[in-house]
């Protein structure tokens, strides 16, 4: 049986698997020391750009499972994503964005994001349920920092986006803002 965010049969392994129920949990584990060398450790932020609310919860679940810390923000479209990265808010460590995304699409957010001089710098990850060659080279070609498939179970999107973030926050040195 495929895990969807609609199915009931999702929740059930979802709360089986975390130990949570379907609306509890901690986003970041406050725990972790900063790292001044560059990467993120406990002081990383994260832009999560996506509409889905059941695909929101997944990135929170995992997020709550890391060892280190991220402070998240959610943008549930391009258009709230841009007007977020272009305002004065603190900018992000790292974005990670769906591609089908309602009023900015996620190719003209990342097209926007990367010929910007002040977030250009800022690592994108594509999270999407595209695996379309033309989707993925377009991605590439505006210069998305990776891309990842979404997984059809949580174990699978877990183990996917935990090995990301790992390498993004752990061993990667990024520019502070």
């Amino acid at each position: 049986m495929e895990l969807t965010p609609e199915s009931a049969h999702f929740w059930r392994s979802l709360a089986e698997h975390t130990g949570r129920a379907r609306d509890e949990g901690r986003w970041t584990n406050p725990s972790r020391a900063a790292d001044p060398g560059g990467r993120c450790a406990s002081r990383c932020s994260l832009l999560l750009v996506e509409d889905n609310p059941g695909d929101v919860l997944l990135v929170r679940e995992v997020l709550a499972g890391l060892p280190h810390a991220l402070r998240l923000t959610i943008a549930q479209d391009g258009h709230e994503a841009w007007e977020l990265l272009a305002g004065d808010a603190p900018r992000p460590d790292l974005i990670l964005m769906d591609l089908r995304l309602p009023l900015v699409d996620g190719c003209e957010l990342l097209r926007r994001i990367k010929t910007d001089p002040a977030l250009l710098h800022i690592p994108v990850l594509v999270l999407t349920g595209s695996e379309a060659a033309r989707d993925v080279r377009g991605a590439y070609a505006r210069r998305a920092n990776g891309y990842l498939v979404k997984a059809s179970d949580f174990e699978d999107f877990e183990a996917r986006l935990r090995r990301a973030l790992d390498f993004w926050v752990e061993l990667a040195s990024l520019p502070r803002s």
